[in-house]
């Protein structure tokens, strides 16, 4: 399952240090990261760089202004349908 975060490197540093030691070197640290969530899409990086790949960007990747951009396109009458590959432990 993909972890999902807007500008989350400050939050996997704080999270990585609080149940063990932070790696010395970056490198170091990226593979840990990567060892634990292999997937790790960042909304602002999305945001920021997503034309580099034909997509789209905007110049303020705040998430309050990604919010407001993005609200009235999401179409609010569509049915939440979750995937079966999301059906295991829920938080709670």
């Amino acid at each position: 399952m993909p972890l999902v975060g807007h500008n989350c490197l400050a939050d996997l540093a704080f999270l990585f240090s609080t149940f063990a030691d932070i790696p010395e070197s970056y490198e170091r640290f990226k593979a840990s990261v990567h060892d634990a969530f292999p997937v790790i899409l960042d909304t602002k990086h999305v945001a920021a760089f997503g034309a580099s790949a034909n997509w789209w960007q905007w110049s303020n990747t705040a998430l309050e202004a990604l919010y407001t951009e993005l609200l009235p396109s999401a179409d609010a009458s569509a049915p939440f349908i979750p995937s079966d590959r999301f059906t295991g432990a829920r938080a709670g």
